[in-house]
């Protein structure tokens, strides 16, 4: 997730929710009612950005003189929707340019058609091993989920076979666990006819 297009952060510390206000540049800030029994806040902290892509964190805060701080860096990791897609219709598979079908805001469908839709946990340090340990996909309308389940994992790549019936406009959600962090990114699906 990029730190600088993250548009709102919020969450818990033990039972008082938080809404943090952004300060410039990638910080936050909150203040929460000082806690006298053990000096300990059970925390977690939610962030989207711009692109709707979304970083969770949770853990245990203590407080020091008064004052707790948490500084939340980069990910090591990003989880990167490809803009290439594979087709699957008739048994036939073939590629389209992603400049017809795929970009990275939208992926275009036509009702009735299958796809690979491809995405990569890619690591900031490009010489750190990636291992997946478990990656699920999930295609919504407004509230109402239309398919979920797993996608198959080969190292760092993910695929999920997706099928559309309806005209309409979806999100595709793609998650992958690689080891205690979840990564997240999302995706526009145009279904025509």
């Amino acid at each position: 997730m990029n730190l600088r297009e993250v548009v709102r952060v919020w969450g818990y510390a033990d039972n008082f929710e938080l809404e943090l206000t952004h300060k410039g540049g990638t910080k936050w800030e909150t203040y929460v009612p000082p806690e006298t029994k053990d000096g300990m806040y059970a925390v977690e902290i939610h962030a989207i950005n711009r692109s709707g892509e979304k970083s969770y964190w949770n853990g245990v805060l203590y407080m020091c003189n008064g004052v707790c701080h948490l500084e939340i860096k980069p990910c090591a990791y990003q989880l990167l929707i490809k803009p290439r897609c594979t087709h699957t219709k008739q048994n036939l598979l073939f590629e389209r340019g992603a400049d017809t079908m795929c970009n990275n805001k939208a992926m275009t469908f036509f009702v009735g058609e299958k796809k690979l839709v491809s995405a990569t946990v890619t690591p900031v340090n490009p010489d750190e091993v990636v291992v997946v340990i478990s990656s699920e996909y999930k295609l919504t309308r407004g509230e109402e989920t239309i398919e979920s389940g797993p996608c198959e994992i080969k190292g760092a790549d993910i695929t999920a076979l997706i099928e559309t019936d309806e005209v309409g406009v979806y999100d595709l959600e793609i998650s992958a666990q690689v080891g205690r962090e979840k990564y997240i990114n999302k995706i526009k699906v145009i279904v025509k006819e």
